[in-house]
């Protein structure tokens, strides 16, 4: 009795979160935020799906392509304003493609694949994946089951983020 009510709760819990949010990737993106380092201090704007704002005029009669970058802090352009960022320094150069900035900050391969799986769809013509060193040494040997659970389903993911959230807000008040 008790598994079959944490199994409907889990299945509803599941379908919610999908309908409302998306699959396990769409819970990697937060909102826009500011980054204050030693070396800067960037409020980075989002679009409406909390993914870095790629800058640059379309004129959607020549629109030629759906181009998808994905990548780590590199990519997004930690420390870097808006605009000044990879995706929309192509985008400047190439103003009939649609570019998404699928990168993220502190994500890694085995995020990389997740992302590609839930976020680049058919409606893409190409994917720009970029690997940098620190991607493949930071690479985790092995991965735990609630780490598996999490790359596939939302609720897990969302658990993964609470305890992330909650592990940063604890070393902010240490």
């Amino acid at each position: 009795m008790i598994i079959g009510s944490s199994v409907v709760a889990f299945l509803l819990g599941e379908l919610l979160l999908r309908i409302a949010v998306g699959g396990p990737a769409r819970l990697l993106y937060g909102a826009s935020f500011v980054d204050h380092q030693i070396d800067w201090k960037v409020k980075y704007g989002v679009d409406e799906n909390n993914q870095r704002l790629v800058c640059g005029d379309s004129d959607s009669r020549i629109l030629t392509a759906k181009i998808a970058f994905l990548g780590d802090s590199f990519v997004y352009g930690q420390g870097i304003p808006d605009c000044g960022d990879l995706a929309s320094r192509f985008k400047a150069l190439a103003p009939e493609v649609t570019i998404e900035n699928l990168a993220l900050i502190g994500i890694g391969l085995r995020e990389y694949r997740i992302i590609a799986r839930d976020l680049v769809d058919d409606s893409f013509d190409r994917l720009y994946l970029f690997i940098y060193g620190n991607d493949v040494f930071e690479h985790p040997e092995g991965i735990s089951l609630g780490g598996e659970l999490a790359d596939k389903f939302s609720v897990f993911a969302l658990l993964r983020k609470v305890k992330r959230a909650r592990m940063v807000a604890n070393y902010i008040n240490e």
